[in-house]
């Protein structure tokens, strides 16, 4: 109703100005000043329309755009952040499934570069959960040796694959059916390991399976 209003007083402002423009031409003598008039008047037209459309233009903002947003029927705002945040540690879940994927290959595969000792599997530790800045940082790892040599190919056939946990400590703790291993080259293959994950060597220990 406001906008029927504002457009019915731009057109009677209209017509006075009209009216108004054929009585001065009416009553100036010199015909001289007749361009003036029309030009004095049609600015004056213009400014009236440009004001009543401005007035328009802030209505329409101000009363038609709320209307709209609370007549709209899609999610809420708290709804989309929750949505986004839920995929976002789904995100994170599987990159870090995907990280330890390629860790446990690479730790092993490393260990098994010690000719001296027999790597049959490992376990490994990282810190944190999901959303903790140190979520995923390397914290601890278990090697398992074997008494036999790296050349028996029937224990080869029976490595166990690398064991990843997700933790808050700083070391892996060892299970009752190992035993820990202080030789020269179990210290040697826990420096190589802790040196190329940049992690300290006390947080790499090396354990005997017991058969």
């Amino acid at each position: 109703m406001e906008g029927l209003e504002s457009i019915k007083a731009l057109v009677q402002v209209l017509v006075i100005i009209i009216v108004m423009a054929v009585l001065i031409e009416m009553l100036l003598p010199s015909s001289s000043m007749h361009d003036y008039v029309k030009m004095v008047m049609g600015l004056l037209v213009i400014v009236v329309v440009l004001e009543a459309g401005a007035n328009l233009v802030k209505q329409d903002f101000k009363f038609e755009l709320p209307a709209l947003q609370q007549s709209s029927s899609g999610p809420s705002l708290e709804t989309i952040l929750g949505e986004g945040e839920r995929l976002a540690g789904k995100n994170k879940e599987q990159a870090l499934a995907e990280y330890r994927q390629g860790l446990e290959k690479q730790v092993l595969a490393l260990a098994k570069l010690q000719n001296d000792l027999n790597v049959t599997g490992a376990r490994i530790k990282t810190a944190g959960q999901p959303g903790d800045p140190e979520f995923g940082r390397l914290t601890g790892v278990v090697l398992e040796i074997s008494e036999a040599q790296a050349e028996n190919e029937q224990l080869v056939d029976r490595i166990k694959p690398v064991e990843i946990t997700v933790g808050t400590n700083n070391s892996v703790e060892d299970t009752a059916n190992n035993a820990l291993v202080h030789s020269e080259q179990a210290r040697k293959l826990a420096q190589t390991v802790a040196n190329f994950y940049n992690i300290p060597v006390e947080q790499v220990q090396v354990v005997q399976v017991k058969q």
